[in-house]
């Protein structure tokens, strides 16, 4: 029954290509932008499983090293929050670095 109900126009065919590509490897945005916020795990105060998603994404300049200049442990130089993708139409510019625009 639930077969019947799957709209498989739903998505344009640019549509299907990008989100193949999102979860694809070669791209791997899904490895960290992941969940209902596409931002990691859910974290709110009193959750105790849950924490921040960070990574890195080769894009630290000596003027911010990310999560480093908080942590103070070497390890974490140039690791930044993940940032979440919901409305992402409203945030630009797009990308790690901002080199995108638009959408």
């Amino acid at each position: 029954m639930i077969r019947n109900l799957i709209d498989r126009e739903a998505l344009s065919d640019a549509a299907k290509r990008g989100m193949a590509l999102f979860y694809s490897p070669r791209a791997g945005c899904a490895r960290c932008h992941s969940g209902i916020n596409f931002a990691g795990p859910i974290v709110y105060e009193g959750h105790e499983h849950a924490t921040a998603l960070f990574a890195d994404t080769g894009l630290a300049t000596p003027a911010d090293r990310g999560l480093m200049q908080a942590s103070r442990q070497a390890a974490d130089a140039g690791k930044f929050r993940v940032p979440t993708l919901r409305n992402i139409a409203l945030t630009a510019p797009y990308m790690h670095d901002g080199s995108i625009p638009t959408l």
